[in-house]
């Protein structure tokens, strides 16, 4: 397990240079055309503007908080709407172009590279959770408040937007928190 507070992230440039993100984990993978396997990230869009353009990548996007955000995507008459809570994952080469509706929002961000790793994302409520990567997979636990972690017979404390990195193996957390399955690929993700 590998503990990763969102205290501790450094703000780095979006890809297209329009806004800042703080990546959290990453499977680096410098044979694959977008250099990992699989990458969270936490971003924060101020202002309108373009997504960054992922090539061969499949893309979950969840909204942590803020007042909204209004995606327009290239082919589709109607924006979705995303309110803090909400998740859309898309192809990573779909030209969208995010709108902030009433402020800044923060949004969680999960990539893996289309014919290596697939993903999905649920949320949990509060309360305790016992979860298990099985053999080959990656569980990535974002706590979304302050929480805790029990493994090996200790405790330790989660602030908001910490984060969780488990193989294979289970852990106890308690409260709300966003799951995240890494695995092989089996295909692409579908639209949403």
């Amino acid at each position: 397990m590998r503990l990763i507070r969102f205290a501790d992230l450094t703000v780095q440039p979006w890809k297209n240079g329009g806004g800042a993100t703080r990546e959290v984990a990453a499977a680096k993978d410098t044979d694959q055309a977008p250099g990992f396997a699989w990458r969270l990230s936490i971003a924060t869009v101020d202002r309108d503007g373009p997504f960054s353009f992922f090539p061969g990548v499949d893309r979950t996007l969840v909204l942590l908080e803020g007042g909204g955000l209004s995606l327009h995507i290239e082919g589709r008459a109607d924006p979705i709407a995303l309110l803090p809570g909400d998740q859309w994952s898309f192809p990573g080469e779909t030209r969208v172009d995010g709108r902030v509706t009433a402020g800044a929002t923060l949004d969680f961000n999960v990539m893996t590279a289309r014919g290596v790793a697939a993903h999905t994302v649920r949320r949990l409520g509060a309360g305790r959770h016992e979860l298990a990567a099985a053999p080959g997979m990656t569980l990535a636990l974002l706590s979304l408040g302050a929480g805790a972690v029990e493994v090996g017979g200790g405790r330790q404390a989660l602030g908001r937007y910490d984060c969780l990195i488990v193989g294979p193996g289970s852990v106890v957390v308690e409260g709300a928190i966003l799951v995240v399955e890494i695995g092989p690929s089996q295909g692409p993700l579908t639209r949403r």
